[in-house]
């Protein structure tokens, strides 16, 4: 029997093979077609990605996991059923059996939870399993601990014990905000409209927490007003200056969280600090900035991205803990 641990990203679906490792990581996006009103895939993934801006007026552009949550149902199983077929190396006529075990957002309801097994038996997975993600991520830390996942959609801070979730909260405060805030900061003083795609290499390249940054960047994009092609230079400290609420907001969650530590995990939790994943995590300057403003030291945990997805596969080995967790039984 195939075993997978499947990282459920709104921004990229990643996938550990038990006994294989990472196997793959792919962005979450299907190019589907509505020929004659039957929903077909056209590509996923990454070649799914190549196609924007280049699909024909049949072929529509769907990222169908917005949030954690299932967005496009359909989408989301030809995504996940293409994505595990590749890694079976199955056709029609060699259907392989598989078990997964699906990292999910700690704030998804019921429905919504509900929502992710039926796409994942639509898939042709025999058993499915649901953690929260942060439970994952502190299998690969070890002991209780505070951890902030900084998603693309979505940052989750949580108190997380080998037994599961103690504490924890979900904000929509996320890789995607800091894009929308440099946007609406070049909207603002510079009267100046940039694609999303220029303020995530911004992001990417230009943007930190840095003190004394001096880097000054040209970004190119249109006059609100005129729409004629515009270029202004802008420097990293306004960029900073652009993003820290959104970083000032998740400090203010991540105090409120500590404040339901219980006593019998506060000493642990203090001594060994916060630790932090997710993509958005590796921002420069972000550990200093968190720990001058938390008075706690910051970890980046190894390997930010994966780190899920490492952490999960460790249940395939300990299946007792993840009995003990979700109160369910496993054959062996």
């Amino acid at each position: 029997m195939t075993e997978y641990f499947v990282d459920l990203g709104s921004k990229n679906i990643t996938i550990y093979k038990k006994d294989a490792g990472l196997i793959l990581k792919e962005p979450s996006i299907v190019v589907i077609s509505n020929h004659k009103k039957r929903v077909t895939l056209v590509a996923s993934g990454s070649k799914a990605q190549s196609l924007i801006g280049n699909t024909t007026i049949d072929q529509q552009i769907v990222y169908p996991i917005k949030c954690g949550a299932i967005y496009h149902p359909k989408g989301a199983v030809l995504l996940l059923k293409s994505l595990i077929d590749k890694s079976l190396k199955q056709n029609y006529f060699t259907k392989s059996k598989f078990e997964v075990i699906v990292g999910i957002s700690c704030g998804l309801t019921l429905t919504e939870r509900k929502q992710v097994e039926e796409v994942f038996i639509a898939t042709g997975a025999s058993k499915i399993t649901l953690i929260e993600s942060v439970c994952a991520v502190n299998q690969s830390i070890g002991g209780s601990n505070c951890i902030i996942d900084f998603g693309g959609e979505k940052t989750e801070v949580a108190i997380v014990t080998p037994k599961g979730i103690i504490a924890g909260c979900t904000v929509d405060i996320c890789g995607d905000s800091i894009n929308q805030l440099i946007m609406d900061y070049l909207a603002d003083k510079y009267r100046v409209m940039v694609q999303y795609f220029t303020t995530e290499r911004l992001k990417k390249v230009v943007a930190n927490l840095l003190k004394d940054d001096l880097t000054t960047v040209t970004v190119n994009g249109r006059g609100l007003v005129d729409k004629e092609p515009k270029s202004v230079k802008l420097t990293a400290r306004e960029i900073k200056e652009a993003i820290l609420p959104a970083i000032d907001k998740i400090c203010g969650v991540v105090e409120k969280v500590l404040f339901m530590i219980p006593e019998n995990l506060g000493e642990e939790i203090y001594r060994k600090g916060i630790y932090v994943c997710g993509g958005a995590g590796k921002l420069v300057g972000l550990a200093d900035y968190l720990q001058a403003k938390l008075l706690m030291k910051i970890n980046l945990i190894e390997d930010i991205d994966n780190c899920c997805c490492i952490g999960g596969a460790s249940y395939f080995y300990n299946k007792e803990l993840l009995n003990e967790m979700l109160n369910i039984s496993f054959k062996r």
